[in-house]
């Protein structure tokens, strides 16, 4: 008898350790389980950020592409505006002026592209 009452004393302590480790394991799971939830969340979170972002770049070339294109009119627009003028009589030291503006133009939108061609790394 005295042996069966200290078997059951060890068969008790061994269940109780049992139950505290399940417990502790219960535990890590749901740490576990809040973490990758966390996770989640931030990812989401960088999904949202770079779905802005990819709109924001949107938004950004198609102005620019505009900018670009009217930029790059507007020499052409001085140059017909000189050649009307000069064919309605005006002489081109009257029109000098114009002339000029559309060379430093045509100098600008030059150094402008040349500075975004240094800067852009080559394709790999």
């Amino acid at each position: 008898m005295w042996f069966a009452l200290n078997e059951m004393k060890q068969q008790t302590a061994t269940l109780l350790r049992i139950e505290e480790i399940l417990l502790r394991l219960e535990k890590l799971t749901e740490f576990q389980i809040r973490t990758q939830q966390g996770e989640v969340k931030q990812m989401a979170v960088i999904d949202d950020s770079i779905t802005a972002l990819q709109a924001d770049v949107t938004a950004q070339t198609t102005v620019l592409t505009s900018v670009q294109t009217f930029a790059a009119g507007i020499p052409a627009m001085i140059q017909t505006a000189v050649n009307s003028a000069l064919a309605q009589g005006a002489t081109p030291a009257q029109l000098q002026a114009l002339t000029d503006l559309k060379t430093g133009l045509e100098a600008n939108t030059d150094g402008f592209a040349a500075a975004i061609v240094a800067g852009t790394p080559a394709a790999a």
